[in-house]
């Protein structure tokens, strides 16, 4: 059988058979001994009187050991998949990088596809097995702990694909972190506790939609409120969007770290991959913010919209802005140039073009949302008021953005320690300067506070019917 080459060597290294075999013993005698100890916890004292003995009896014994039992192997197969798999996925290249064997990655005939996967399983490989062996004991608890059919097959599906999301996003940091420069230092290293936690706290953040049946929430009085995510209009359970987004993050950050490597080894890589991900993703965005939904509060929503989109758009243009050397060779009159410096030049038109092809991405979903707001309203006359305020809008984020990304740009070309990165800085800094000094005015349309473009867009609309939640209109 031809297994990928990534693959075996990871099997021969982290789960050779007697270390596999000692895992599984290990694993297997401290769950045994655990349940052991919390079904001792629940043992009915002996000294109790016949009218205490009433409240007590083997059934519910069985129901309480087998809650506690559920909880604790749920905790260690969150801890598996969303905070030891990420961060050891996140650590699979700059290991590499540091042990200087990554080198050999970029000479190897494998193809980027097959070493990704490798790469992929390789890492979680241990943690795998770990959790394959908890996992039926989990199953076991929860069925004795009474809990729902549905609620277990929620948290297994946010257990799998949850956690592989999150490692295929620490994959992608590792091949990222991994092509930068010829050395690293061991700091770099830190990246792993970086991942583990913020893997945690999206794990920590999507459970409770997992223990909901039905879309509906356990309360203290029974079961309670809906909760709902619209996206384009219609009512979807949270449960679902966020199984959705998990699929689309992890799916993507896979592509990814294939065109990572694909860069790593030089290979020309077509930037179509990427503007395809950006369509999506504003598709996406303007979907979870669209229209009147039952909770939508359409102005938080158009500045949310605006926000994300600009400190994309200014990392991105930090992330591809040209150093002199690199604009040097752009310029350059020279007929004869090598490989290096051809490829260097069509990487810079292609970061050009990506950045033209986000901006007018944002300015389409930017006009699809604001149309959502102002044509789903009864009582009201269809009005998209194109002239008095989304045209400003727009005009004011075209203006942020442009010049956010001249300012990092003109960063990249002086000899800055952080380079383009430090325009990002300069802009905070501005931003925070320009707050502070508008908040000082009694008026909150002052010339300081109208240079942010979210600020803008508050005072512009705040008397706009189509945009303020308490006119308490009614959708269509």
């Amino acid at each position: 059988m031809n297994l990928n080459p990534e693959l075996t060597r990871a099997l021969r290294t982290t789960l050779p058979a007697r270390r596999a075999f000692f895992i599984f013993a290990a694993t297997l005698a401290l769950v045994l001994i655990g349940g052991g100890l919390v079904w001792n916890g629940y043992q009915v004292p002996q000294n109790l009187n016949p009218n205490q003995m009433a409240y007590h009896n083997e059934a519910d014994q069985l129901r309480w050991a087998g809650r506690d039992m559920r909880e604790i192997l749920e905790v260690i197969l969150f801890g598996l998949f969303f905070i030891i798999a990420p961060a050891t996925a996140a650590l699979t290249f700059v290991q590499e990088k540091l042990r200087g064997t990554y080198i050999f990655q970029q000479m190897m005939l494998l193809a980027p596809a097959r070493l990704a996967t490798g790469k992929f399983i390789g890492s979680g490989l241990l943690t795998y097995f770990i959790a394959a062996i908890v996992f039926p004991f989990y199953i076991v608890a929860a069925v004795v702990g009474e809990q729902s059919i549905i609620e277990i097959v929620r948290i297994s599906l946010l257990l799998i694909i949850g956690g592989l999301s999150c490692q295929a996003v620490g994959l992608l940091i590792s091949a990222v972190v991994a092509g930068y420069g010829e050395k690293m230092s061991r700091g770099s290293l830190l990246i792993a506790p970086v991942v583990a936690f913020a893997s945690a706290v999206a794990a920590i953040s999507v459970r409770p939609y997992c223990l909901s049946s039905y879309g509906y929430v356990k309360g203290e009085y029974g079961i309670g409120s809906l909760y709902t995510w619209d996206f384009y209009g219609v009512p979807l359970p949270y449960f679902t969007m966020i199984l959705a987004l998990f699929a689309f993050v992890g799916a993507w950050a896979f592509v990814g770290t294939i065109r990572r490597i694909n860069e790593n080894q030089l290979v020309p890589v077509s930037p179509r991959p990427v503007w395809l991900f950006i369509v999506s993703a504003q598709f996406i965005l303007v979907g979870l913010l669209w229209g009147w939904g039952a909770n939508a509060k359409p102005l938080q929503s158009l500045n949310q919209f605006i926000m994300l989109n600009w400190l994309a758009l200014s990392i991105l243009a930090a992330a591809i802005a040209v150093t002199r050397g690199n604009l040097r060779e752009l310029l350059s009159a020279t007929t004869h140039r090598d490989a290096n410096q051809i490829l260097r030049q069509r990487n810079i038109t292609d970061a050009a073009k990506t950045f033209a092809v986000w901006l007018v991405s944002s300015l389409v979903g930017l006009v699809a949302l604001w149309y959502s707001f102002h044509v789903q309203l009864v009582g009201f006359p269809a009005n998209l008021a194109l002239t008095a305020q989304l045209a400003p809008i727009v005009l004011s984020f075209i203006l942020a953005v442009v010049t956010v990304a001249a300012l990092v740009q003109l960063c990249a070309l002086y000899r800055f320690r952080l380079g383009a990165w430090s325009g990002i800085l300069f802009a905070v800094l501005f931003y925070l300067i320009t707050g502070v000094a508008g908040a000082m005015h009694t008026s909150p349309r002052n010339t300081f506070s109208l240079i942010n473009p979210i600020h803008f867009t508050e005072q512009l609309c705040k008397d706009d019917a189509f945009l303020i939640r308490e006119h308490d209109l009614e959708r269509v």
